[in-house]
């Protein structure tokens, strides 16, 4: 929202570089606090003892996409469909390949999936890091975090509803198998 409003580029890096950081430091935070309640948080998830391997697979994947999902979206408002574009054929034909690979060759079925995820989304982040290395900078403004918190705020409340309506069906399973 406020990177076209801004008239130089300086200003325009300093709120892309304070969404990336602010991304990642979320994600962490959150990586963290999973991976520590991870076997209550798998059982309770899975209705099962015995997923937490991949249960942590899934936050890995999870922390790296919403990375690479803040890099495609910043592609966009630069304008530049064409870096998007080879970037997310780069990302799937990894996602694919390793994919396909680890299950087909490697025998590592639903995890040899989720880690295909994992090299394909991290393969994506990182060029798309590369490719827009101008813009993302050790940069990180508390001011415009805050105007962008004050903006978003709504949205997270209607992210979460979004996400409930998404996955219920999947808990309602669980929860009557």
């Amino acid at each position: 929202r406020y990177f076209n409003e801004q008239n130089n580029d300086k200003e325009k890096t300093i709120y892309v570089s304070t969404s990336l950081w602010f991304t990642v430091i979320v994600n962490f935070l959150f990586g963290s606090l999973v991976f520590s309640n991870n076997v209550l948080l798998s059982e309770l998830l899975f209705n099962q003892i015995g997923y937490t391997e991949i249960f942590n697979l899934g936050i890995i994947y999870i922390v790296i996409n919403s990375v690479f999902y803040l890099v495609q979206v910043q592609f966009r408002w630069e304008l530049k469909s064409l870096q998007y574009f080879w970037v997310s054929i780069i990302m799937t034909l990894s996602t694919a390949l390793s994919s396909v690979y680890l299950c087909y060759y490697q025998n590592l079925g639903l995890e040899g999936l989720v880690v295909g995820m994992i090299i394909g989304s991290a393969i994506g982040c990182v060029l798309g890091l590369w490719l827009l290395r101008n813009r993302f900078k050790f940069h990180f403004c508390f001011s415009a975090l805050k105007r962008m918190l004050l903006f978003s705020s709504p949205l997270v409340f209607s992210g979460i509803a979004g996400w409930f309506t998404l996955y219920i069906d999947r808990v309602m399973i669980n929860h009557f198998q």
